[in-house]
Formats: C-alpha cells, sequence, structure tokens
C-alpha cells in the first residue's frame, strides 16, 4: 500500500507526465515519458515501502515520533512502557524517566516507572515513587471519583512493593486504608486475606472476607478466599456457605470442585488412605479439564507425582504450571524447593525459596534455607537464615547442629561449640543424644578430653532413657 501523503505526489506525477505519455488525443505513447514515468513511480514506491518499514512495529513508530518530536513525555511513556513489555528494564527506566523529567505532572508515567522498578526489585525506589504520587494526589483538585480510584490502586502497589521487600505490616497497613477507601475494590481485600492466610490467620479474615461479600456480592475470588479461610479456621458453617455460594455461578462452580479435592486431598494424606488420595486426583484432573487456569489442581499433580512414583522432574514441571497461574502460589513454591533439594539443584532451590520468603516468610521457608545452604557451604546464607528464625523465635534443632558444624568447618570450633551449647539450654533439646554427641566431638576436637568423656556418657545415659523410659 502507499504511504498516504505521497497520494498528491502520485497525482501530481499524473498530471506532469501526461503529455509525455502522449495524451488519449494524439492516440500515441512516448517512450521517454513512460520511462521518466517508471523512475518516478519506483522512487515513490521505494520512499513508500521505507514508510511502511518504519511503522512495522509499534515501537518503531514511536521511535520515529520521538525524532519528530523529541521533547514528549508521552512518546517517552509510551517507549518506557514498549520496552518495559520486551523486558529491557533499564532502558524502560531511561525513557520513563524521561518522561517524568518533561512533565512532572505525568501521573501515569510516575506509576509506570515505579512498577518497572517492582519488576527489576529495586523497591526502595518503587516505593519513593509510589510515595510521591499519593502525596500528589492527597492535594489534588481533580475529579473526586477518579482521584479515590487512583489512590486505592497506588496502595494497592504499594503495598505489594512493601510485601515483595518483607514489609508485610507496613502491607497489611496499605491494604487497610484501601480497604476503607472510597475506591475500594475486591484486590484489597483479597491481598489483605492472601498475607493473612499465609501467616496461618485464617480466623481473622473471615469477617473482613464476610463484609467485603456484602459490598460486592456475588465476587466468585472472595468467595473462594472464604472457603480457604474457612477451612483453615475449622469453620465448617462459613465452609459450606461459601462453597454453595460458588456452586450457584458458572465461574465458581470448577473452583468449588477443587476446593473439595483439595479437602479431600489432605484428609487422605493424614488418613494415609491411598485410594481416598487417588480419588481426589481424579478429581483435580477433572477440574483441569473444566478450567485450566486455576493453579491448585496443577500443585497437587506435582505432589502426587512425587508422593506415588518419585518423579521428581515431573513434579517440578507440574508445580511451574501451577507457577505459571499464580507465581505466588504457597504451596508450590514450597514443594518445588523441596524437590529441587532432592535433586540437589541447590541454587535453583535457594532461587525458588527467595520467591517464597516474600509470600510466606516462616519456619518451614527459613528451615529449607539454612538447609540449602548448609548443602551449599554457604555460611552466610546460613546465619541469614538462622537471624530469620530467632527473629520468629524459632530454631529447630537439625538446623542448630547443622550450622555448627558449618562453623566447625570453617575453622571456628569455640563458635561452634557455643552454638550447640545454645541448643542444650533448651529444655526440649537438652537431652537430644545427638546434640549430646556433636557437642563431645567439637570438645575432643579442641583437646577438652574430660569434658567430651563426660558429654559422651550423657549421651549414652539419654539413648538408654529413651531406650526405656520407664
Amino acid at each position: 500500500l502507499m504511504y498516504l501523503p505521497t497520494l498528491g505526489a502520485a497525482l501530481a506525477l499524473a498530471t506532469l507526465f501526461d503529455p509525455l505519455l502522449g495524451g488519449k488525443q494524439r492516440g500515441v505513447s512516448n517512450p521517454l515519458g513512460i520511462l521518466l514515468l517508471v523512475l518516478a513511480a519506483s522512487a515513490l514506491g521505494y520512499r513508500t515501502y521505507e514508510r511502511n518499514q518504519d511503522f512495522r512495529t509499534t515501537r518503531s513508530l514511536f521511535e520515529s515520533a520521538q525524532e519528530v518530536v523529541p521533547e514528549s513525555a508521552r512518546v517517552h511513556f509510551q517507549l518506557g512502557s514498549l520496552y518495559a513489555n520486551e523486558g529491557l528494564i533499564n532502558t524502560a527506566i531511561e525513557y520513563l524517566e524521561r518522561s517524568v523529567d518533561k512533565d512532572p505532572g505525568f501521573i501515569q508515567a510516575r506509576i509506570q516507572l515505579g512498577d518497572v522498578y517492582v519488576a527489576d526489585r529495586n523497591y526502595g525506589k518503587a516505593l519513593e515513587i509510589y510515595d510521591e504520587v499519593l502525596r500528589r494526589l492527597w492535594g489534588s483538585q481533580s475529579d473526586p471519583a477518579q482521584v479515590e480510584s487512583l489512590k486505592a490502586m497506588l496502595l494497592n502497589k504499594r503495598a505489594e512493593a512493601k510485601r515483595l521487600d518483607g514489609d508485610l505490616d507496613g502491607a497489611l497497613a496499605d491494604l487497610e486504608q484501601a480497604m476503607q477507601g472510597a475506591g475500594e475494590t475486591p484486590r484489597a481485600t483479597l491481598s489483605w486475606v492472601s498475607i493473612q492466610q499465609n501467616q496461618g490467620r485464617y480466623s481473622d479474615t473471615i469477617p473482613a472476607l464476610r463484609q467485603a461479600l456484602a459490598n460486592f456480592p456475588g465476587d466468585v475470588e472472595l468467595m473462594m478466599a472464604l472457603s480457604r479461610s474457612a477451612v483453615g479456621a475449622g469453620d465448617k458453617q462459613a465452609y459450606e456457605e461459601s462453597l454453595e455460594a460458588l456452586k450457584q455461578t458458572e465461574r465458581g462452580r470448577p473452583r468449588a470442585l477443587a476446593m473439595e479435592a483439595e479437602v479431600a486431598y489432605e484428609r487422605a494424606i493424614a488418613d494415609r488412605d491411598a485410594a481416598g488420595r487417588d480419588e481426589a486426583m481424579a478429581t483435580f484432573m477433572e477440574v483441569i479439564d473444566l478450567e485450566p487456569t486455576l493453579a491448585t489442581p496443577y500443585y497437587y499433580s506435582g505432589r502426587y507425582l512425587i508422593e506415588t512414583q518419585r518423579a521428581f522432574l515431573d513434579g517440578i514441571a507440574q508445580y511451574d504450571e501451577a507457577l505459571a497461574r499464580d507465581p505466588d502460589h504457597p504451596g508450590a513454591l514450597l514443594y518445588k524447593s523441596l524437590a529441587l533439594i532432592e535433586l540437589q539443584r541447590f541454587d535453583d532451590a535457594t532461587e525458588t525459596l527467595r520467591l517464597l520468603e516474600a509470600v510466606r516468610p516462616n519456619e518451614a521457608t527459613y528451615v529449607l534455607m539454612a538447609e540449602a545452604a548448609f548443602k551449599q557451604g554457604d555460611l552466610e546464607a546460613q546465619d541469614a537464615a538462622w537471624e530469620k528464625l530467632e527473629e520468629l523465635g524459632k530454631a529447630p534443632v537439625e538446623m542448630l547442629l547443622n550450622r555448627a558444624l558449618s562453623v566447625s568447618n570453617s575453622g571456628d570450633l569455640t563458635r561452634a561449640i557455643e552454638i550447640v551449647e545454645q541448643a542444650m539450654a533448651d529444655p526440649e533439646t537438652a537431652n537430644e543424644p545427638l546434640v549430646l554427641r556433636t557437642l563431645g566431638l567439637l570438645l575432643l576436637d579442641t583437646g577438652r578430653c574430660q569434658e567430651a568423656v563426660a558429654t559422651f556418657q550423657l549421651q549414652r545415659q539419654a539413648e538408654m532413657a529413651i531406650a526405656d523410659p520407664e
């Protein structure tokens, strides 16, 4: 197709060359005129081809526009957004910062810049930008409804950045503010509930979910969240109500079926009921056929493959399917990291555990982080996981001993002994034979033979007490 602005030139050519071509009145064509027309049309056609190539992609369109209007904040914004979509983070940041510099009041460019910093895991910069936009909105004289909607969106974004940065209390505070604002949407409640559920605080979420459903009746995601909280809290009435409500909607029916299969699977595991587990898995396969966008059936498919066949690679592939649908699925992240540790892929396990930490920073996560670090001989990473467990007030004895062994291997026997003695200071682990044996070996390594012998005697007494508790 010819580039539209060249239409006038084409008409001019036709007029100019008409006499040279001979015209209809003479009925004779001029060969020179024909040659000149062909050359001119070819040049015009080549220019048209060049222009079409320039505008072949959206990005080239805006790159061309930048040459024409280099001071346009919107052109730089569009280019930054396009580069971000292509994963070219540094280039995207460069263009978005230019957009903001050229128009400091361009709110959309600021928000997009914050989003790109989140994608780059630069949460500090993202929070600075979201804070600045919120400050600008507080004093805005724009349409109140639009301003409230923007505030709610930004509070959700800021909460997500805080969550990813490990500030769960700050994230919850922002989400609570969004839940109470005029621009409230189900998103804030769902995010708030997700954080609470991942901390095991299921009962606390049920009133908030009921209130949200009163404001947004029929919202399937809210109903699903309520059913999950009800299971966690052991609230049979809330579970049955939410499940029945899900079954009343087309989108909700596959989710209700998935929830029933999840409850059945976990019950079968607790009861060591292999047939019940198989039946639950068959239900998950049915759910996948009905609604392939749900993450949980793939998560249980991964577990099933590993639990029944020890098919770790196939299981990991199913966990990845779940994470493709829900990147924050805590179960898929946890069990994938376990499978990776089993396969001795410790670097991959550590990366997966970092993602899990942002979702569920609890004892299980940090114990696995410590185990992966121990297997890699990474003492610094072990210490970091240890500090997190100390903050939680929990430090499993196995982790203490692994940490002591790593410190010992690094040559610091005194520090290793201090770590084991710390385990012995806890009444629950003071008489653990493994703890006593580890301490005895460390004492031997330092030449404290009499203390080592006494410790081995205590170990023997502890073992006899376990063998014959009476």
